[in-house]
């Protein structure tokens, strides 16, 4: 009679039951390195707006475009940034549509505020 080599099934049905318990354990911290990745993202981007923001206001005098310019805020700045990866927040979930019914309510920060349609073309 001779010894066959290998793991019996109850070895590993252990292995595998071992392997779930430790992947339970691991998920949620992976998940919240990746919230934490996506706050840093938008941190980020909220200070390029600053930014941005500051060199409009400096090539002003100091003064802020004015709300009845009938302009959005994106289409005055556009000569002072180039990435228009900053319109996008990775958090925002939303994006600004007459089919979400957000147009003009103001923003959170979970809807996209950048990413405009037609019906926001001046």
């Amino acid at each position: 009679m001779h010894k066959q080599n290998g793991f019996t099934l109850i070895e590993l049905m252990v292995v595998i039951s071992i392997i779930a318990m430790l992947l339970a354990i691991l998920m949620p911290a992976l998940a919240g390195a990746r919230q934490q990745a996506k706050a840093v993202t938008c941190q980020s981007t909220l200070s390029q707006w600053g930014k941005v923001f500051m060199m409009y206001t400096m090539d002003n005098d100091g003064y802020f475009a004015s709300g009845s310019s009938g302009k959005m805020w994106t289409t005055f700045l556009k000569p002072y940034y180039i990435d228009t990866d900053l319109h996008l927040c990775p958090m925002a979930s939303k994006p600004a549509s007459k089919e979400t019914g957000i147009l003009n309510m103001p923003g959170s920060k979970f809807l996209a505020w950048g990413k405009f349609g037609p019906e926001y073309a001046y």
